[in-house]
C-alpha cells in the first residue's frame, strides 16, 4: 500500500489502520465511522519518490455521537478479543537506542498457535503500530518470521516513555 493512515483517540483507547483509497486525480479517500465524538489524531506514514519515509501528524476534532470506549488499560501486555489472547510477552524488557524485539503469542482455544496459524493480512502476519502517550511519536512495523512467535518483530524506540501497542 502506498500510504497507511493511523487513526487513534484522545486517550489511545480506539485505534484503527487505514489504507486510503487512490483517487483517478492523485488524491487519497477514507471513509471511517468514530465510536463518539472527541479529539482523534491521525497519523499517515508514506514514502515520497526520491526522500526519505515521512510521517504527518495531524488532530482531528469528531462532533459528539452517542457511544462509549472501553479505556480499561490495566492488564498492559495481554489482550483478549474474541476466541483469542494476544500477548506482548516481552513487554517489561523495553529500552532505548537499541533494536528491540517484540515477542507476541498468540493463543485460541487455548492452543498456543504458531506463524504459519495465521492468515497473511495485506502481505503481513500483522502490522503493528506503536504510539506514544505523550507526544503521540509513531512506529509502523511489520513483522519478520521467528519460529519462537506467532509474531514477531523488531524496531528502535529512540524516546523514553509509554507507548500504546497495536497489533
Amino acid at each position: 500500500m502506498k500510504i497507511h493512515l493511523m487513526a487513534v483517540d484522545e486517550n489511545r483507547s480506539w485505534f484503527r489502520h487505514i489504507h486510503p483509497e487512490e483517487q483517478a486525480d492523485g488524491s487519497y479517500t477514507i471513509n471511517e465511522t468514530f465510536p463518539k465524538g472527541g479529539k482523534y489524531f491521525s497519523l499517515t506514514d508514506f514514502k515520497p519518490q526520491g526522500p526519505p519515509p515521512a510521517l504527518d501528524k495531524k488532530e482531528v476534532i469528531v462532533k459528539e455521537t452517542s457511544g462509549n470506549i472501553n479505556t480499561d488499560f490495566s492488564n498492559k501486555f495481554v489482550s483478549i478479543t474474541d476466541d483469542y489472547t494476544v500477548k506482548l510477552e516481552n513487554g517489561n524488557d523495553f529500552k532505548t537506542n537499541r533494536t528491540q524485539s517484540l515477542e507476541i503469542s498468540v493463543v485460541k482455544d487455548c492452543k498456543k498457535l504458531a506463524e504459519s496459524d495465521i492468515e497473511q493480512y495485506l502481505g503481513a502476519t500483522a502490522h503493528i503500530a506503536m504510539i506514544s502517550k505523550e507526544d503521540k511519536d509513531f512506529l509502523h512495523i511489520h513483522p519478520i518470521s521467528d519460529n519462537r512467535f506467532a509474531i514477531y518483530a523488531e524496531t528502535h524506540i529512540k524516546k523514553a516513555g509509554i507507548y500504546l501497542f497495536y497489533p
